[in-house]
């Protein structure tokens, strides 16, 4: 892993439904202790409809390359417990080295 760990993370995996049909995340752990680099962001936006300038908190994430996750999966920060739905997940082409897994997380709980 290129970037430097701020963390470890617990990779989770599979979903249910409920009675009513609704769709429960799962708490299954496919991986844990993965090493990983989970970053706090913000930006300021203008709303037109609003008119005013609001403030966004986004959180990026890197993991090692390789790391078995998709868009299906979420992470939980294995020191905050705080879990984060992945949005996105990329990798950069390098013809040197095996770049990490850059992911763009959204906090879903605390």
């Amino acid at each position: 892993m290129y970037a430097r760990p701020t963390t470890t993370v617990s990779i989770l995996s599979g979903s249910s439904t409920d009675d009513l049909g609704d769709v429960l995340e799962g708490t299954t752990v496919s991986a844990s202790g993965v090493p990983a680099s989970i970053l706090e962001r913000t930006k300021r936006v203008f709303t037109p409809t609003d008119q005013r300038v609001q403030t966004i908190t986004y959180y990026t994430g890197r993991l090692p390359a390789g790391t078995a996750v998709t868009v299906a999966n979420r992470v939980r920060d294995d020191v905050s417990g705080a879990v984060y739905a992945i949005d996105n997940v990329s990798a950069l082409v390098s013809p040197v080295m095996t770049p990490d897994l850059r992911l763009d997380l959204r906090r879903v709980s605390s």
